[in-house]
């Protein structure tokens, strides 16, 4: 409750900074950065990273906390495979992620969770990943917030398509 608390306090000042971003030609980093800036405040959790799928490599646009290495940015892209929520409250006690060297490299990754970016069309195209050291839960609302946050970024982008094409 205190995080949304903490959330609530700022948003319509931090989503003008946030959409204001939209506006500029110049690369996304700072839109981005403030994004990851938001979630570890609203997750606590140890990391948080934005990459997008699509391209020859994986592209990490943000991150943030332990910094992950490009190994453990592409197990996003196999977690979120649709546009689901996912989240594991435990990787050593889920049998698909308990022996994987990308959940297990130091720091072990005991928390994961992805929210999708889903483009205009309906199209996953990337993630906002969270981990932690620990396990945990996200409640109702942290998974929300997470939500609008990707929404954000959608509508980021789709401004930047349409300046693009005038």
């Amino acid at each position: 409750m205190a995080v949304m608390a903490e959330l609530n306090e700022v948003p319509d000042q931090k989503l003008i900074q946030l959409l204001s971003y939209i506006e500029k030609d110049s690369l996304h980093e700072p839109f981005f950065s403030e994004i990851v800036h938001l979630a570890i405040n609203m997750s606590r959790t140890t990391s948080v990273v934005i990459c997008f799928f699509g391209t020859p490599e994986l592209s990490v646009v943000a991150a943030a906390g332990n910094i992950l290495s490009e190994e453990r940015a592409q197990l996003w892209q196999s977690l979120v495979r649709n546009e689901n929520y996912i989240e594991i409250e435990d990787t050593l006690k889920h049998a698909l992620y308990k022996f994987n060297p990308q959940v297990l490299d130091q720091p072990v990754m005991r928390f994961l969770a992805g929210m999708p970016v889903i483009n205009g069309e309906g199209a996953v195209i990337g993630v906002i990943g969270l981990t932690d050291t620990k396990p945990r839960k996200f409640s109702g609302e942290q998974i929300q917030s997470l939500g609008i946050l990707s929404r954000l970024i959608t509508i980021h982008l789709e401004t930047k398509k349409k300046l693009l094409v005038l």
